[in-house]
């Protein structure tokens, strides 16, 4: 059921669409989609959210909501970011996917250590960790701006390349 914009405020000076926006807008940090799950048009819902995010008093719940999600989950900004950094590491085999011990002829204790190149797991976080750093922004200065990714493995050989 869509939210109402109904005159109740909550302690914040926010209505219940407002509220609901930003319970929306924590989950994903995406303000558009927020404001369509929030009850604005789809029409507008990318200006809504823009003009939205730069309210003081919403900026202030955004602030508390955020808080309390990372006191819930004992996540941080950093730790979501070092694990697409992982993601991305293993993905591309510049690190071990999973290492072993096995002995050997002489009984000698040996580390095995397995590799996976997975192009696609490495695009998707790379994706997020560029999403995370607003490298993609649809901003009028960022619109024209090209990235060339290229992909290379461990002795530097290209292994993937964008155009």
């Amino acid at each position: 059921m869509p939210a109402t914009n109904s005159s109740k405020k909550n302690p914040y000076g926010l209505n219940d669409m407002e509220c609901k926006f930003c319970q929306e807008y924590v989950i994903d940090r995406n303000g558009t989609r927020s404001a369509r799950k929030a009850g604005y048009s789809k029409k507008t819902a990318g200006v809504q959210a823009t003009g939205i995010l730069k309210r003081p008093n919403i900026q202030q719940y955004l602030t508390i909501l955020l808080r309390e999600q990372a006191t819930r989950t004992a996540t941080t900004a950093d730790d979501v970011l070092k694990t697409h950094v992982q993601i991305r590491d293993i993905a591309l085999g510049t690190v071990p996917k999973r290492v072993t011990v096995d002995q050997d002829d002489d009984g000698n204790d040996v580390m095995i250590e397995e590799y996976d190149y997975d192009l696609a797991n490495a695009r998707q976080a790379n994706k997020d960790i560029g999403e995370h750093f607003k490298v993609f922004s649809d901003s009028a200065a960022q619109r024209d701006v090209y990235f060339k990714v290229v992909i290379v493995d461990a002795d530097g050989k290209i292994i993937d390349e964008d155009e």
